[in-house]
């Protein structure tokens, strides 16, 4: 195992981890000094092993007075995480920008008092990252008004602290696909807190490029209302075409039913030591 405070590197970079947190105390105490770290665990669900924030926040103390950047990406989904989890950047007196996952996060998301704790006295950059690097992207409606206020929350209690934040940048970049009109367009959240609280705080508010533009994404849903228009008009008309052409049919099947049974009907009262067949008039050919 690695000895702690012996490799001579600064920078680790790590995508597709799988240790367990064990290992991966020993791997971020082995450096003399960490300046930065980008800790990605690869895919949405591939890492089997239990991990908090708080727990790297332990791991990383013996660089608190060389660590710089810190980012982490979303934690493994299939443990619940204590509601007060967070990474503590008010540990670390040099860190400069901080990266967290937003899945990392209470799924009803609604801002913490520990939360406050990403404020470190230096971090003038905090990066939400929405992203899973998974077989699906984030979905459209990943950022709604429970992110929109949580941002808005943070930017709140950076200027009620006077801390360092000056920038906020979220990676978003989701599915455009299916898309239903009242899911609406995320980026007018992003827009609005850009130009609302951020702006007069002093906080600059950055994203990814979207994936649709607003008009882009604009004809796309007038688009899927006009199609969803005529296939439910289209499913209307098959249905009462059907239902006509079904009334000629059950009349005719209600005559051929009569018949049969005027052909069949039983002439007497069934006795069981007799020939069935004494029980029923002959069949007519109708074909002679």
């Amino acid at each position: 195992m690695c000895k702690a405070g012996t490799a001579s590197f600064t920078s680790l970079t790590i995508y597709g981890y799988e240790a367990c947190a064990l290992a991966t105390e020993a791997l971020l105490r082995w450096p003399a000094a960490l300046s930065h770290l980008d800790f990605d665990f690869g895919r949405f669900y591939r890492n089997p092993h239990p991990m908090t924030y708080a727990m790297f926040t332990s791991w990383l103390l013996p660089h608190s007075s060389t660590l710089k950047t810190v980012s982490i990406s979303y934690l493994d989904q299939m443990y619940p995480h204590a509601n007060d989890d967070i990474f503590d950047a008010t540990l670390f007196p040099y860190l400069e920008s901080l990266q967290l996952s937003r899945h990392a996060f209470p799924l009803d998301l609604h801002f913490r008092s520990c939360d406050s704790k990403i404020l470190g006295p230096s971090v003038r950059r905090f990066t939400w990252d929405f992203t899973t690097n998974d077989s699906n992207s984030e979905k459209w409606t990943a950022f709604g008004e429970q992110q929109e206020q949580w941002l808005a929350a943070l930017v709140a209690a950076a200027a009620e602290q006077k801390a360092a934040l000056r920038e906020i940048a979220i990676m978003f970049c989701p599915d455009p696909w299916d898309l239903e009109p009242e899911w609406g367009y995320p980026w007018d959240r992003m827009v609005r807190l850009r130009d609302g609280v951020a702006a007069e705080k002093g906080i600059v508010v950055s994203w990814d490029e979207p994936p649709l533009s607003r008009e882009a994404w604009l004809e796309q849903v007038e688009r899927g209302q006009e199609e969803h228009e005529h296939e439910h008009k289209h499913e209307n008309e098959h249905v009462t075409r059907t239902g006509s052409e079904m009334e000629p049919a059950a009349s005719s099947t209600m005559a051929a039913s009569s018949e049969n049974e005027h052909e069949f009907a039983c002439l007497e009262p069934f006795q069981p030591d007799g020939d069935i067949r004494d029980y029923f008039p002959p069949r007519v050919d109708k074909t002679q």
